[in-house]
């Protein structure tokens, strides 16, 4: 569906709304009761694809629905799918209203309407050529040797769990551990001695955290501390003097290859279109003219200015309907 029909779909489904009175309008503001409902409409199967209008006897299927309300705004696309369905169902039937007009008039053998025929063809073609290519090279092995990588780069996180007083001076902190070797109860003399505001009702606790969550001085104590011990010297930081106490240790286990596979497939792609693109290019020869008609000279070898593609002149406009392909969507 073109992105003028779109934004005419858009349209008549926000006036519908608003004509559908007060009540559909709360509802519709509401976000989506699951997560299910917020996400993407997606086609049903081609079993289960059920006729969601008809128009002058034939049908519109939910699938040519839910594409249509996934071009929506997303302000739109937030309404839950089963409010909009009946909406854009019939907005979807109009259109067809008015390109059946269209083609009764023969606008189908119409020169601009087949220029733009062709136009879409090479961006489709452009697009599942793209996304076929990138399927094909993204085998289970080079998900496996992604995903190697990605354990090797994000070694297990390993965290501690802590409590501290906060002071202001080392003598107040030296006094604190003494009073800690005392017998004193950690989290009381947090209560009434820390000036970390955050501390003084739960007793100086900071729960879990990583080491680069905290600044250094800090941290490199904490997590040379034994569990269930406490710093026997004051910890100086921009902050102030601590005394820290360590209650636990964890290890956090690294994510399985399902948690991060949508992830290392994203990555892949975005990796690979730049790669397959340069295949493509190579041995062509692409000359691109300069507003009097001349070539320009060819892009420079040096680094290229921020925001520009390699390979590319950014100074050169891109050609209608030729644009080098981003990452396809999935």
């Amino acid at each position: 569906m073109s992105s003028l029909a779109l934004r005419l779909l858009a349209g008549a489904a926000a006036l519908s709304l608003l004509a559908a009175g007060p009540a559909m309008a709360q509802d519709a503001a509401k976000p989506a009761e699951t997560p299910a409902a917020a996400a993407p409409a997606t086609a049903a199967p081609a079993d289960a694809d059920p006729v969601a209008a008809t128009v002058n006897g034939q049908p519109i299927l939910r699938s040519e629905v839910l594409e249509a309300i996934n071009g929506l705004p997303q302000q739109y696309r937030q309404m839950p799918v089963e409010m909009l369905v009946p909406l854009m169902a019939e907005q979807v039937a109009t259109a067809r209203l008015v390109a059946d007009k269209g083609i009764a008039d023969g606008l189908q053998n119409d020169p601009e309407v087949k220029g733009r025929l062709e136009t879409a063809e090479r961006r489709i073609i452009q697009d599942v050529w793209l996304q076929r290519q990138i399927k094909a090279r993204i085998t289970d092995q080079v998900i496996q040797d992604a995903y190697k990588k990605y354990l090797a780069d994000n070694p297990p996180q390993e965290q501690v769990k802590a409590r501290h007083i906060l002071v202001d001076s080392e003598d107040k902190a030296k006094d604190l551990i003494k009073k800690l070797e005392g017998g004193a109860k950690f989290e009381e003399l947090a209560n009434t001695n820390t000036t970390d505001p955050s501390g003084k009702e739960s007793g100086g606790d900071l729960g879990w955290f990583a080491k680069d969550q905290m600044v250094p001085e800090f941290a490199d104590a904490a997590f040379k501390l034994e569990k269930g011990k406490y710093t026997t010297t004051p910890v100086k930081s921009q902050f102030g003097w601590h005394v820290i106490l360590v209650e636990d240790k964890r290890t956090l286990p690294q994510p399985t290859l399902d948690e991060v596979k949508p992830q290392l497939e994203e990555q892949l792609s975005q990796s690979l279109v730049p790669q397959i693109i340069a295949e493509v290019k190579k041995g062509a020869t692409i000359v691109v003219m300069g507003q009097d008609g001349k070539p320009l000279p060819p892009p420079s070898t040096d680094a290229p200015a921020p925001g520009a593609a390699p390979g590319t002149d950014p100074a050169a406009p891109p050609a209608a309907g030729d644009q080098p392909p981003a990452a396809p969507a999935k």
